[in-house]
């Protein structure tokens, strides 16, 4: 599916479960968990694929990681 799909995988989590039942967002509720981070790391991935379809012509990824 090549640019379809995501490079980050996020895992079943009970930290997204428990932040769910405290209606906040997991990177509030529990902002330097792993999962957190990974759910981090898909919001820079989808910046940059934003980035490219605006910018076909340019290399770069949008800035630093």
């Amino acid at each position: 599916l090549g640019g379809k799909v995501f490079k980050i995988c996020i895992p079943r989590s009970i930290k997204v479960e428990e932040s769910q039942a405290m209606r906040k967002p997991v990177t509030y509720a529990f902002p330097f968990s792993d999962i957190a981070e990974l759910y981090k790391e898909l919001a820079r991935e989808i910046q940059v694929r934003l980035y490219m379809k605006d910018n076909p012509g340019d290399d770069e990824e949008g800035g630093d990681r």
